[in-house]
């Protein structure tokens, strides 16, 4: 990773999707760092996982500006070092290490240890009932903006009516949250939605419908919705926002969308206004 005070490749034009390697924190927008693990999830399926960094420098001169991790990967040492670097770079310290949902919070303990300044946030339910290994804050999953104190540089929602599906009790909530860096003209989000920048797709993925190089909803679609009506006001929201881009939390180096994902996220919300009977 390059210095952040060191001269941008002027080939950067505001957004670069193209990460080096696995275990690289690397600078996508200014201010806006990525690095990718590999992850077989149940231990079989290469989904891999990528942490968004943020940077909100200090409000008052002579401060310390945070940074906060949206789904804290695999902590590798390399990686750390690569973070402490960039809180040398930055003038900042790691404060937030924010779960995007309800099924990332494996590796969360281990930014735990290694900053400990900071704080980790989960959406409620599913997470708590894991009783994982780590001290942790709830997100207010029902605030318009749970993180407001990290405007502008980062504004979050969690997307409203979703169902946890994959539990026998009936009618759970399922927390996933979006994030929008306004800067970078860019989204991220938790399991919600999932984007394949691939050319071909495998055959489980065929089974389920996926597309490739579309941003859609997630492959479980109606299944993983509880109330059709707030998850159609939740898109209205995102809709509204002024992006272009997608950074997927999963998917191999450069699983971005450079351009076309408001666009994509508007035909996910065409589609979530017919439900069915």
């Amino acid at each position: 990773m390059n210095s952040a005070a060191e001269s941008r490749d002027e080939t950067m034009t505001g957004f670069n999707r193209h990460e080096p390697d696995f275990d690289v924190v690397h600078e996508v927008s200014e201010g806006l760092y990525t690095f990718v693990t590999r992850f077989l999830f149940q231990g079989a399926h290469p989904i891999h996982n990528r942490s968004v960094i943020i940077h909100v420098p200090a409000a008052a001169a002579g401060a310390r500006g945070a940074l906060a991790i949206i789904n804290p990967a695999e902590l590798r040492p390399e990686v750390k070092e690569q973070i402490e670097r960039l809180e040398a770079d930055l003038s900042a310290t790691v404060r937030y290490l924010i779960s995007p949902g309800d099924w990332h919070w494996m590796f969360i303990h281990q930014h735990v240890a290694a900053f400990p300044e900071a704080t980790a946030y989960v959406p409620p339910g599913r997470i708590p009932s894991m009783q994982p290994n780590f001290a942790y804050r709830v997100i207010d999953v029902a605030a318009d903006n749970p993180f407001p104190e990290l405007e502008p540089h980062v504004v979050a929602m969690t997307c409203q009516g979703l169902l946890e599906f994959t539990k026998a009790e009936v009618g759970l909530p399922r927390h996933e949250l979006v994030f929008h860096f306004p800067k970078a003209r860019a989204i991220t989000s938790g399991d919600v939605f999932y984007y394949h920048g691939v050319a071909e797709l495998n055959e489980r993925q065929k089974a389920l419908d996926v597309k490739a190089r579309v941003v859609d909803f997630h492959f479980a679609k109606w299944r993983m919705v509880r109330d059709p009506v707030a998850l159609r006001r939740s898109l209205e929201r995102i809709t509204a926002w002024d992006f272009d881009r997608y950074i997927s939390i999963h998917g191999a180096p450069s699983n971005m969308l450079e351009s076309g994902a408001k666009e994509h996220i508007e035909r996910v919300l065409e589609w979530a206004k017919s439900p069915p009977l």
